[in-house]
């Protein structure tokens, strides 16, 4: 995705900079225009909270556990998911080869070999999309899933600890820390961290955040 920044010149407010999306129309994607100022500062505000909470990991450990447990729960999921739809497929390709048969052996007029056919391949297709999807959202979910060894581990923490205690962030560190940033049609952000915990994390933020308020409130009694 290429991206550039232009200005705003339609009106005499100060000039902002915006990301523009330059190769939509090519991908047949969406046209994306973001205030760039505010885009950058929500993704530094996610960044910060994913890695505060990270860094306070200790007094969040079950919730993290739990989480992680479910993590690897979707992923014995969407593994079964994909047999499934690889059994479906191996069906309709049996079925596609008996039409076949029964048409040169005039069972089967062309007529009707034609129209149960199409069926058959509509719906191959349908599942072989659907297994394509569910195959990178599995692949994705195996990445996130451990971290290497423990010089990773050791390589995040000293990341984490370096971001946050930074009083203006540089590009460097952001770079250590983000494998991707993906916007959709609706403007949604979606950041992918390159540390496993980091995107356990930012899946269920909401949960963290949660905990953390209740643990945050015993303290204060």
């Amino acid at each position: 995705m290429q991206i550039v920044l232009k200005v705003n010149h339609n009106s005499n407010r100060p000039k902002i900079p915006y990301i523009v999306d330059t190769g939509y129309k090519k991908r047949g994607c969406y046209v994306r225009n973001l205030n760039y100022p505010k885009f950058e500062k929500r993704i530094l505000e996610i960044i910060k909270q994913v890695c505060r909470i990270y860094a306070n990991r200790t007094m969040l450990e079950e919730t993290y556990k739990k989480v992680k447990d479910r993590s690897i729960d979707l992923i014995t999921s969407v593994k079964k998911q994909i047999e499934t739809i690889e059994i479906k497929i191996t069906e309709i390709n049996k079925n596609l080869d008996s039409l076949y048969n029964d048409k040169l052996n005039d069972i089967l007029t062309d007529i009707d070999f034609t129209r149960i056919s199409a069926k058959f391949v509509a719906e191959r297709e349908k599942l072989t999309k659907e297994k394509s999807e569910l195959m990178d959202r599995f692949q994705n979910l195996q990445g996130q899933r451990t971290i290497k060894n423990k010089n990773d581990e050791k390589q995040m923490n000293k990341t984490i600890t370096e971001f946050l205690e930074m009083q203006e962030i540089d590009k460097s560190s952001l770079f250590r820390l983000i494998d991707k940033i993906e916007i959709d049609k609706d403007k949604n952000v979606f950041i992918s961290f390159n540390f496993a915990p980091l995107n356990t994390i930012n899946e269920n933020m909401d949960e963290f955040i949660e905990v953390e308020k209740i643990l945050n409130n015993k303290n204060v009694i």
